[in-house]
């Protein structure tokens, strides 16, 4: 069992702290106990706009300024793991823009606007005409922000909520690694209600089965940035069980895949179409997966502490 190091986990919290975006630095500094919610919200407003949702590369690879379902959705992430209350102004917002983009008929968000493509962006963020292919990503992640944030017709939530669970209970056969964690961010939304979660519960193993036990391939995990640890955050979630042998070889990788300058790389890219671009993105994500990378060895204790100067048990991941 790999063990990250104090000098190595110093390199990566100096990482973070000199070259990766504000939104990390104090996102870092929420983990440590450094500084309160305050300060991830202040610099999470910066990618929000007028209309209450999020664009301006909050997810690196979209590079819109314009608002999207993706984006919102990594702010309403950002929003739950440091815990704001469902009447913050921004969460409100974000709920509206939500409640305002969605297509009632299909049940769905597009993940991206029809205007992906006035700024650079990683192929697969193309926009996709085809609303009943994104009833899973970002469709069951928004749902679980309706139940945790609140301010919404309880009818059509729970319509939304029901139509969701049952293309999870048809469809789960054919979940990439992407859908599979939306919905489980779903099924762990304490608020969710009990029924739900029930039946999410059969589907969702059966996914983890055919794509983790089934097929275990690290190579592949790598190459979409979404492994055992993005099911299995901490071993409290959900579904640590079936993967908890996957989960520690994960970790174990995690460790020996530090660079020599602190941070965690992205194992894609896009460089060829958008070189400048990717360039940018990059940076940004190796903040970002320092900061997941730090988080999940904390989680599952596999970072060494001296004096007590690091958090025993993370706060939770999402």
């Amino acid at each position: 069992m790999e063990r990250l190091g104090v000098a190595a986990r110093e390199r990566a919290q100096e990482y973070i702290r000199q070259r990766a975006r504000e939104l990390e630095q104090a996102r870092l500094d929420w983990d440590t106990g450094d500084e309160d919610e305050s300060s991830v919200m202040q610099a999470l407003s910066a990618f929000q706009n007028a209309d209450g949702g999020y664009g301006h590369g909050l997810e690196p690879d979209i590079r819109l300024p314009d608002s999207s379902a993706i984006c919102t959705s990594v702010a309403l992430q950002v929003m739950t793991e440091v815990r704001v209350p469902a009447d913050h102004p921004m969460a409100h917002d974000a709920i509206t823009y939500l409640m305002r983009t969605h297509d009632v008929t299909a049940g769905a968000w597009f993940q991206v606007p029809p205007n992906v493509d006035d700024a650079p962006h990683a192929p697969w963020w193309k926009h996709n005409p085809d609303l009943g292919e994104q009833i899973a990503n970002p469709g069951a992640e928004l749902v679980s922000a309706l139940y945790r944030f609140g301010h919404v017709p309880a009818r059509w939530r729970e319509a939304l909520a029901e139509k969701t669970v049952s293309y999870a209970e048809s469809h789960h056969a054919t979940f990439g690694i992407p859908d599979l964690v939306c919905f489980r961010r779903l099924a762990e939304t304490p608020e969710v209600p009990e029924g739900l979660r029930r039946r999410l519960l059969s589907p969702l193993c059966a996914a983890i089965e055919r794509l983790f036990i089934q097929n275990p391939d690290p190579g592949r995990w790598a190459a979409i940035g979404m492994g055992p640890l993005a099911v299995a955050p901490t071993p409290d979630s959900l579904f640590a069980d079936p993967l908890a042998e996957l989960v520690q070889d994960a970790l174990d990788r995690v460790v020996a895949d530090q660079q020599p300058d602190g941070s965690w790389a992205p194992a894609w890219s896009w460089s060829e179409r958008h070189p400048e671009a990717w360039r940018k993105a990059e940076q940004e994500w190796r903040g970002i997966l320092t900061l997941e990378a730090l988080r999940q060895l904390t989680a599952y204790g596999r970072i060494e502490v001296q004096g007590g100067d690091y958090p025993s048990e993370i706060k939770r991941v999402v």
